[in-house]
């Protein structure tokens, strides 16, 4: 399956931003995804050069990021408007290292994502419970403000707050 998910013919049957023109683009937005941030490129420039850099990622994707896909979540979601009122949706994956690079030279990276350090301070690591062994009458546990302050004094508990171990866990 490697050679052909990873054929030019593969991925332009499959990946409509393949077949976009830039010129035909009114707007792209970037939305964050878990954070209330987004983009918005309007530019013909910049979206000429989005519309680039996102084609290029998308031939560059190698078939285990293509599989990876479904099991981790994206960066954000794009949504891109053509002048013919279609719109195209396609997502920001983490190994679209072109995008991220034009995002930074642009100045739009911070608006783009989700970010450690900025829109996150820590995460709390705890193990999940084997849901075979599981008591069925046992609700699961719902997750708020206070109860995170009583999940760090648990035995156990992992609690991250240096940006770079916060960037691998998102």
């Amino acid at each position: 399956m490697k050679p052909i998910y990873e054929s030019r013919e593969y991925k332009e049957l499959h990946n409509k931003i393949l077949s976009i023109n830039p010129a035909d683009v009114d707007l792209i937005v970037i939305n964050a995804l878990e954070a209330n941030k987004n983009v918005r490129i309007v530019d013909p420039e910049l979206i000429r050069q989005a519309v680039d850099v996102l084609q290029r990622d998308v031939y560059d994707e190698p078939y285990e990021e293509m599989r990876a896909v479904k099991q981790r979540p994206p960066w954000a979601s794009i949504t891109i408007c053509l002048k013919n009122h279609c719109t195209v949706n396609l997502v920001w994956e983490k190994s679209y290292a072109n995008l991220e690079q034009w995002l930074k030279e642009t100045g739009k990276y911070n608006q783009a994502r989700l970010l450690p350090g900025e829109d996150i301070t820590s995460a709390i690591v705890d193990k999940i419970p084997d849901l075979n062994k599981q008591d069925p009458d046992k609700q699961p546990v719902i997750i708020n403000q206070r109860s995170i302050l009583g999940l760090e004094n648990k035995p156990g508990i992992l609690k991250i707050t240096d940006p770079e171990k916060l960037e691998l866990c998102l």
